[in-house]
């Protein structure tokens, strides 16, 4: 269910990944098994959520920001993959991040979702 991995003498990251198999079965279910985990995620991504990011706030895990990228749309059919799409990750509100595009995207082969992690101190303070 997940993987720790330290870097040099950087602070912990940890990282949990699931195929969730639909959010709106299967979503609750998955916050009440992550609680009884005596540890806090940096990172949680979940793929097959068949969620898009508009609706993606319905789905929230306290104390996390997430990021979903849009599900795949079929030009055959005309209408978004109903079932087996979807992908999103859940970043630790204590991480700063944001979504890089160009490496985020969704085909009928792939679908990628990819943050980008600046620690607080990297960033440029306003006056």
């Amino acid at each position: 269910l997940y993987q720790r991995r330290v870097r040099g003498n950087q602070n912990l990251i940890s990282n949990c990944f699931l195929n969730i198999d639909g959010n709106a079965s299967n979503f609750d279910n998955f916050a009440v098994e992550l609680s009884a985990i005596n540890h806090k995620f940096s990172i949680i991504g979940l793929a097959g959520t068949n969620t898009d990011p508009e609706n993606g706030n319905l789905y929230q895990l306290n104390g996390y920001s997430s990021c979903y990228q849009a599900r795949f749309f079929c030009d055959i059919k005309k209408q978004v993959k109903p079932k087996g799409t979807g992908v999103c990750l859940y970043v630790k509100n204590s991480l700063n991040f944001s979504k890089i595009d160009e490496l985020s995207l969704c085909t009928n082969y792939i679908e990628t979702l990819f943050i980008k992690i600046t620690p607080y101190s990297a960033l440029i303070p306003l006056l």
